[in-house]
């Protein structure tokens, strides 16, 4: 079996492919990637749903706003073609957050000249305003012009796409407060690409993070979770020994590894288990915040003229601050060139069992040892063994909630 990194060498190429035979049958083509960060709470994940309300609805519907004419003539009123589809890095589950999520675009040429006009005008409009004279703003060769026209036209997009309003598509379990979510999509930047350029398949490698608030023993000593916090992180009511989360970590990263266990595998999947992971956990000292003045205090004057210091609600935490020491964020960093189903939510359940004294290192070990075994022995096609037993101790899955997707890296910058 071929390891994940031919897969996608092999998989860039198809689509390399599928993408010239496009070229042959129509116009020119160009392909603008864009990095998204959004909040994933209100959304039923990335991938396109038939309710509508992912992520990726939202932002084909808003590109089909801006592109509805244009297909409308080219391929008919009523022809399938005039939908407008993104190619994305992959998915997320419901509630996942991402900060370095990178799609892709095509437009074609007339739809290219439509944006860089659009952002020429507001160009031209700037100078205008500025009463500053360019002699050379109208002057550039045809190859020149080509090259602004892509960057006018992405810099369009950014535009756009950096905050926009998202309705919930037709699904019936969220309040009608949620019908209008404003900026919990942003686009922080769009660049041209080379019609190779695959979001998923160019990439080499992916860091995700994921957070665990420590609140202290079951019962509320550390208080409850402020609301910013609450929506972003997995509240956990017992002390975490972090040391034993260092020892994990370092466990799970030493080294190639079968995550058969770590993961959910599709009945009748052939990929690869076995991965290269660098994992590392941060401990972050939290303070309850209270009406005590610090670093993210508001001050507010009142109509009698007296000066108060606030925290925001959403900041606040509300219950017992007595026990500051027991309130700690964990910061847990996962990369890995390409993450299996659920693969990350997995390890951090691992090392919240770890850290919480429920399973130990020595059951972590044994996991690894017998799994990597395992699969080495089916590789070699030698006498079929007993697939290994996980105990129940370390198959918790992490909460959606906490995790983001941070950083995808490429070749090219984006």
């Amino acid at each position: 079996m071929p390891h994940q990194r031919e897969r996608n060498a092999i998989q860039s190429s198809i689509a390399r492919e599928d993408d010239d035979e496009r070229c042959r049958s129509s116009q020119r083509r160009h392909r603008f990637a864009i990095k998204l960060a959004f909040d994933g709470t209100t959304y039923c994940g990335f991938q396109s749903q038939p309710h509508g309300n992912t992520i990726q609805d939202q932002i084909e519907k808003r590109l089909h706003g801006l592109l509805v004419y244009q297909r409308r003539a080219r391929y008919g009123r009523n022809s399938d073609d005039c939908g407008i589809r993104i190619e994305a890095w992959g998915r997320t589950d419901t509630g996942v957050h991402a900060l370095g999520a990178v799609i892709t675009v095509d437009l074609f040429d007339e739809e290219v000249c439509k944006f860089a006009t659009a952002m020429r005008s507001k160009e031209k409009k700037l100078l205008m305003n500025s009463k500053k004279e360019d002699e050379n703003f109208d002057q550039a060769s045809e190859e020149e012009e080509e090259s602004k026209s892509m960057i006018r036209a992405a810099q369009f997009l950014h535009s756009v796409l950096r905050e926009f309003a998202c309705d919930a598509g037709d699904t019936n379990n969220i309040p009608g407060g949620f019908d209008s979510r404003y900026g919990s999509i942003v686009a922080r930047s769009v660049i041209p690409v080379p019609l190779d350029f695959n979001p998923r398949y160019s990439a080499t490698w992916k860091r995700y993070v994921y957070y665990v608030y420590s609140a202290g023993a079951e019962g509320g000593l550390g208080g409850s979770l402020p609301f910013a916090w609450s929506r972003h992180s997995w509240q956990v009511n017992k002390v975490l020994n972090y040391d034993a989360m260092i020892n994990a970590a370092a466990m799970i990263s030493n080294g190639e590894h079968n995550f058969e266990w770590l993961c959910v595998v599709q009945r009748g999947e052939l990929r690869d288990t076995r991965r290269t992971v660098k994992l590392s956990v941060e401990r972050i000292q939290y303070q309850p915040m209270t009406n005590s003045i610090n670093a993210l205090t508001l001050s507010c004057v009142h109509d009698d003229g007296q000066q108060q210091h606030q925290q925001p609600y959403f900041l606040r935490c509300f219950g017992d601050s007595s026990n500051n020491d027991v309130n700690v964020i964990y910061k847990i960093s996962c990369t890995c060139d390409f993450f299996l189903y659920k693969m990350m939510r997995r390890i951090v359940g691992v090392l919240i069992a770890v850290g919480g004294s429920d399973a130990t290192l020595d059951d972590l070990r044994s996991c690894l040892d017998d799994f990597d075994n395992y699969c080495q022995c089916t590789q070699l096609n030698e006498n079929q063994i007993n697939k290994p037993k996980v105990p129940s101790k370390l198959l918790n899955t992490a909460p959606a909630k906490g995790l983001c997707l941070d950083h995808i890296e490429y070749d090219i910058e984006i």
